[in-house]
Formats: structure tokens, C-alpha cells, sequence
């Protein structure tokens, strides 16, 4: 059984507890936003496990800025026994993290065994950027799952209890079940995961996450996401005309601070009370994924490489919603990602249900049908006419620190 301990509850008396033969301590993850408000407390949790053969009895984790001053952590033990090879141990390090201007650097974190020999695998490093003006982030929530998984079934109640939090974006991609879809299975392919249940948070964060089938640390992660910020604020519209089932989608960014990189949109179609033989517990099923609008990479011509922040970027996107398909059950979910080194990292991701078209609209109205966006990198893609109508109940706002 894996054996988990918070740092509140480890023991630091370590000289009790010595070992004679060599450690490694593998840092798996740590639980840090990509961005943080300026003046931020914001602490520094992770997961370490024990990569060796032996017991560990102790560990140790610090952390670094730049080329700032080292900051240590105590000693802390891991019980009378130690911890097993290959199970693992949670951590928050004494020192938050916290900067008082904007900037961006490095943020070092290791983790040293006690009698540690092996230093290939204690260290990561990730860029951190301060913000003095900025969105509030939602983490886009991705779940591998199956009907015919029985560790699913058990993961489920957490699954559905995502999907309630208001700062989350959860969709579900079933994976070898009648809810199965070709083109949504290759899209959680790119994560090299195969197994089920299995979380992805904001796409891997430019491979720092990797997928995660423990659900019992999945809330765990995701506390350290949801303090986060983000340079981004996002939009979703969503417009179904009943007249020709069609379905507009315009997805609208506008970048509270100046960064540089490439950037792509997609948007993903999710349905509700999908009916699934095989599970246990009801067999009605929510957030799941039917299609990816942007295909597995999303589109790269809508926001250019040095976005300018007084100015909103818009990317369209049209389908025609199936006959039998009741749209009060299909949600988007549109999502700006940054890209780099074959990597991504999701900035921002919003959901909102379809909006369907009143009759008194309907007669003021053409049928909506959305040219393609013209992909230039330099003017904003927007070829819906009737964007001006969906009005979000919560509208994304620039904040300050």
C-alpha cells in the first residue's frame, strides 16, 4: 500500500533514525502554478517517492530562485520503518514562495535522500512569472476513463465532485467503451498514458505533469493550480440556430500582460446524461467528450506571437448539431494554450452551454453560418455576426495586485 505523509504530521527528530546504505529520493512532482499573483504567498508542496531498493528513513527538500539564497527545508522522517521502495511521500516546504515585483525566472526545487548517491532524478526546474495584472485562472481538467474500469467506477464519485468547482473546466475521454470516440482518444494519446482512470491538468504544463491514475492525490494537486493566476482572460460563446441546427463557437482571448510565444485555440464539444452500459452506479454520464474543434493541436492563426493586450482575439468555429442531439446537453469548452518544444501548457479555459437563438432574434436574423477564420496573424479572427448577443453570466475581468 502506497504510504502517504503530510509534512505537518512527519517526524523531524531524524538523527533517530539512520541509514547505512544509499538512498534515492526521485522528486515526481511539484504542486506550483505557472503564474502568481505579485506579493503572493504561495506555498511549495510536491511528492517524492523512493526510487531505490532500501528503506528511506529521511528526506530533505529545497528550493531556489534565480541565483537567489538557498532555502532549506528540516530534515524530515518518514516513520519508524521509513518508506518502501518505490512508494511515496507528500511534502510542503516551510518557506513560501513570494515576489514582490513582476518578473519571470526559474524556480528550482530538489530533494535530498539521506546517504543520497543518485542525483539524476532530484531536481525540477520550472519559469515562474509574477503578475501585477491579471485573470482569475481556471485549470482545464482532463480524465481518461472507461465503463469497463473497475478503479474508474471507484474514482468516479471524485470525478463528478470536479466538475463542481467553479475555477475547474472538467471533460471526461472515455477510452474503450460505447462512449469511445476515434478522434478524442488519439487527442489523450499525446500524453502517453494507458491507463484508467488517468488525469491530465492544463495539458502537462509544458512536461512537468504527467498523467496521474492515483485519483486519491488528484484534489491534492490541483489545490497549489487553483491559486494560480493567469495572463489570459478567456471567453466563450456559444450560439445554436435551431432553423439549421447550426452551432457558432467563438472563442475570445485578451492578454492582460505582455508575453511572447506561440499560441494556439481549440474548443472541445461536451455532452451530457450520455447513457453508458457496463458502469456501476447510474448509468448517465456528464462532461463527456464528443469532438475536438480544433483537432488534436488546436489552431496556431489566432492569436500571434506577441500578443497585444488591448486588443481581443477571436476564433470562430461552426458545426452542425445532429438531429437526435438535444442542444440543452452539449457545453464548450474553449481553451488558449502556449506551446513550446512540442509541450503545452493551458493559460486559461472557460465552459458555457449553448445559447439557443429566441424567436424574436430569429426573425432580425440571417441564419447564422460563420465564414472560416482567414488566419491572419495580425487582425483578430471573428466571423460570427451575432456574438454581440451572448452575454456570459460571469464575464472574465482584468485584476490588479
Amino acid at each position: 500500500m502506497e504510504a502517504i505523509w503530510r509534512s505537518s504530521l512527519l517526524l523531524c527528530a531524524c538523527s533517530a533514525f539512520v541509514s547505512l546504505s544509499a538512498q534515492n529520493a526521485h522528486l515526481e512532482d511539484i504542486d506550483m502554478p505557472r503564474y502568481v499573483r505579485v506579493g503572493q504567498s504561495q506555498s511549495i508542496s510536491g511528492l517524492i517517492r523512493n526510487a531505490g531498493p532500501g528503506r528511506m528513513m529521511s528526506f530533505n527538500v529545497g528550493w531556489r530562485w534565480n541565483n537567489g539564497p538557498v532555502n532549506m527545508g528540516q530534515p524530515l522522517g518518514t516513520g519508524a520503518n521509513g518508506l518502501g521502495g518505490d512508494n511515496m511521500a507528500m511534502f510542503t516546504h516551510p518557506v513560501p514562495f513570494s515576489l514582490p515585483l513582476a518578473q519571470e525566472g526559474v524556480l528550482k526545487v530538489w530533494v535530498d535522500g539521506a546517504n543520497e548517491q543518485d542525483r539524476r532524478n532530484d531536481t525540477i526546474t520550472m519559469q515562474v512569472t509574477a503578475l501585477d495584472r491579471w485573470a482569475e485562472k481556471h485549470v482545464l481538467v482532463q480524465i481518461r476513463s472507461s465503463l469497463n474500469c473497475h478503479n474508474c467506477q471507484q474514482a468516479r464519485p471524485r470525478m463528478d465532485a470536479l466538475g463542481r468547482y467553479p475555477q475547474i473546466e472538467l471533460s471526461k475521454f472515455h477510452h474503450e467503451d460505447d462512449l469511445a470516440v476515434k478522434e478524442v482518444d488519439a487527442y489523450f494519446e499525446r500524453y502517453d498514458s494507458d491507463r484508467t482512470p488517468s488525469i491530465m491538468m492544463d495539458q502537462g504544463e509544458l512536461g512537468c505533469y504527467r498523467p496521474n491514475a492515483n485519483h486519491s492525490q488528484w484534489n491534492r494537486h490541483l489545490k497549489g493550480r487553483l491559486e494560480g493566476v493567469s495572463p489570459v482572460l478567456c471567453w466563450v460563446y456559444p450560439i445554436f440556430d435551431p432553423r439549421t441546427r447550426t452551432v457558432t463557437a467563438t472563442i475570445t482571448s485578451q492578454f492582460t500582460t505582455v508575453i511572447k510565444g506561440e499560441f494556439a485555440v481549440n474548443a472541445m464539444v461536451l455532452m451530457n446524461d450520455m447513457y453508458g452500459s457496463g458502469g456501476a452506479g447510474s448509468p448517465y454520464y456528464h462532461q463527456v467528450v464528443r469532438g475536438l474543434l480544433g483537432g488534436v493541436e488546436g489552431h496556431t492563426g489566432a492569436i500571434p506571437s506577441a500578443p497585444r493586450t488591448d486588443t481581443k482575439y477571436a476564433l470562430t468555429y461552426t458545426f452542425t448539431l445532429p438531429e437526435d442531439t438535444d442542444p440543452e446537453r452539449i457545453c464548450i469548452t474553449g481553451f488558449v494554450t502556449l506551446k513550446r518544444d512540442g509541450k503545452s501548457l493551458t493559460l486559461n479555459a472557460r465552459t458555457a452551454a449553448l445559447r439557443t437563438l429566441s424567436k424574436a432574434e430569429l426573425v432580425v436574423l440571417p441564419a447564422v453560418n460563420a465564414p472560416t477564420p482567414n488566419g491572419d496573424d495580425d487582425v483578430p479572427q471573428s466571423g460570427l455576426v451575432v456574438t454581440g448577443l451572448a452575454v456570459l453570466s460571469e464575464a472574465p475581468t482584468v485584476r490588479r495586485s
